[in-house]
């Protein structure tokens, strides 16, 4: 018995000796079983009398002195993050040697992205080296205790974290740990060969497409990680199970672990109060119509129509933000809109400081949408575009502001306060960059115009026709997916090729009174012209697939009551008492 319990004492002894013989004779107090060897490095995590530090047996140097610290080691792709006593977090990369593996280091927050991975041949080396492109970003602390990376780039308050990331954040006595490392599929991979027949490929059926498919070597799968500890008992307040966690008004939103292009993602909303963090009834959402508003602005919310857009209102006046779990997508027919991959956003788009705030749009175009947003306030009209606005600022407009479209909505002109312009930041996705242009005649319609009228009318026009794609190909036919569908043309009598429906078009014309703070004419007409006597309406009516089949006019006289409503062009043209409040061209 007795020699069975010293053989274990003997060979962990024996290990400690010959394992780190240089080693346990600086450090005579150290054992092996306080010694952490980090597999593919030449480095060591050293645990000795509640303190921790970084080693390198290569040097035989401490590169971080045993201290009272909280060490976080990624193994995958050995990174190391330290938490020290002055909740100072540093990052190191333990692929590189002693004197650069130090990444950065910043004030309770330190939330790393490693991207643009390369495999670089060095001349004349026998290996590959990896190449990393660090990313920080966490805002940077005021106390002078930031050290960045040098020729990296910076990002400084980013709301949103990429797909991988790693990192610590500080908050109170927990500690948010940031452990997401994504799926890595090798570029280089060819098929795996077939075990009949070892001279071809392996291949499997996909039912889906009817098509034979080659089998490739699997992908290296994601880790997700990411959870909250407590310092004070090291126990985890949120189980380490998630890819992303989001912060929001005292509220902990975590991403679950999921497949792109899957439906299995969904969200668990925690909630701290005091010391403890709770699950709330928020978990497994799944949804954005599922979103708790009142978790992500302390503003009053309203929806925008159908959109993940919503009104905020405060003491100050009222504001714009998009607010959204899950990406949107379009069906082909633009008929609804689907939950896409999640993709987390809370934007302001416009402080909630001004008398009125809108969203219009969107324009569709061969697929894709566009938005834009105006609000009015002191300063008068502003207008952004897209979803984000860090790269330029709003348009500041004084009176009016007139979109025009030119070459198929390939080029743009804007008219602002009577000066044209053109757009350097076009197609870019933010904001705007905007020039005098040289030509400052324009004979084009505007598709979108702002204007106001005396003290209290808010004029939006915004009228974009319906696209016929000049590309588009003939619809294939249901039972003969070879040949184009066709269908019969009750007027003609002969059959035609059938194709795509038309991009739809934008019809959102209106008239906003301040003083109510109502729409005097509700934003869903093609345009609204006003005369002396009230305004003339043209209302657009669509069939299913949202295409025109006709426009109908009204008039609203200036006392609010309605000359005539919902007539015809033809009838309109005809009746000889309205000839006068027509514009030329209906005339």
């Amino acid at each position: 018995m007795k020699f069975k319990c010293i053989q274990p004492l003997l060979l962990v002894a024996l290990f400690s000796f010959f394992s780190f013989p240089g080693f346990t004779q600086d450090y005579p107090g150290i054992k092996a079983g306080e010694i952490q060897k980090l597999e593919g490095t030449t480095y060591g995590i050293i645990k000795h009398k509640k303190k921790v530090g970084l080693y390198d047996f290569r040097t035989e140097k401490f590169i971080v002195p045993l201290q009272k610290s909280f060490f976080y080691h990624y193994p995958q792709d050995n990174f190391l993050f330290i938490l020290d006593k002055d909740n100072l977090v540093s990052a190191y990369d333990l692929k590189l040697a002693d004197t650069a593996c130090f990444i950065a280091q910043n004030d309770e927050e330190l939330l790393l992205n490693i991207k643009n991975r390369t495999f670089s041949q060095k001349k004349g080396a026998s290996r590959k080296a990896v190449c990393y492109n660090y990313q920080i970003l966490a805002p940077l602390s005021t106390s002078g205790k930031t050290i960045l990376p040098e020729d990296e780039q910076l990002i400084r308050e980013r709301k949103n974290l990429n797909s991988a990331f790693t990192g610590l954040k500080l908050m109170g006595n927990s500690l948010i740990i940031y452990h997401h490392i994504g799926l890595y599929r090798n570029p280089n991979d060819v098929p795996l060969k077939s075990l009949q027949y070892t001279d071809e490929d392996s291949v499997i059926y996909d039912p889906r497409s009817g098509f034979y498919n080659a089998v490739y070597p699997p992908d290296i799968p994601s880790v997700n990680k990411s959870g909250v500890r407590s310092l004070k008992t090291g126990e985890w307040q949120i189980e380490p199970k998630y890819q992303k966690i989001y912060l929001a008004n005292g509220y902990y939103i975590c991403l679950s672990a999921y497949k792109p292009y899957t439906k299995d993602a969904y969200y668990d909303i925690y909630k701290q109060t005091g010391k403890e963090i709770n699950p709330t009834e928020f978990m497994g959402i799944k949804s954005n119509s599922e979103i708790a508003m009142q978790i992500f602005s302390q503003n009053v919310l309203t929806p925008d129509r159908d959109s993940t857009f919503y009104y905020t209102k405060s003491d100050q006046g009222l504001g714009l933000i998009n607010l959204q779990l899950f990406h949107e997508e379009y069906t082909i027919d633009y008929s609804k809109k689907e939950d896409g991959d999640p993709d987390l956003r809370n934007e302001v788009i416009f402080d909630p400081t001004y008398e009125f705030t809108h969203k219009i749009g969107p324009m569709y175009n061969y697929g894709s949408t566009k938005h834009f947003f105006m609000a009015y306030g002191d300063n008068g009209f502003e207008l952004a575009n897209f979803y984000d606005q860090s790269n330029s600022s709003p348009i500041v407009i004084k009176d009016s502001v007139k979109f025009y479209s030119v070459n198929y909505q390939n080029y743009n002109i804007y008219e602002v306060d009577g000066i044209a312009y053109n757009d350097t930041c076009e197609f870019k996705g933010f904001g705007y960059c905007l020039t005098k242009s040289e030509d400052q005649k324009n004979t084009y319609e505007p598709y979108l115009e702002l204007k106001k009228y005396g003290d209290s009318l808010i004029s939006v026009k915004y009228y974009v026709e319906e696209l016929a794609d000049p590309y588009a190909e003939p619809m294939k036919a249901w039972l003969h997916p070879d040949e184009d569908s066709v269908s019969l043309n009750p007027v003609t009598g002969f059959y035609e090729v059938v194709y795509p429906p038309n991009d739809p078009g934008s019809y959102e014309s209106g008239i906003y009174d301040l003083r109510t703070k109502k729409w005097l004419i509700d934003p869903e007409n093609a345009w609204v012209l006003r005369s002396n006597e009230g305004f003339l309406i043209c209302k657009p009516v669509l069939n299913n697939a949202y295409n025109i089949i006709r426009y109908e006019y009204s008039f609203l006289n200036n006392d609010g009551t309605y000359l005539f409503e919902n007539i015809q062009e033809k009838a309109l043209q005809e009746n000889i008492d309205y000839k006068h409040l027509l514009p030329p061209y209906l005339k």
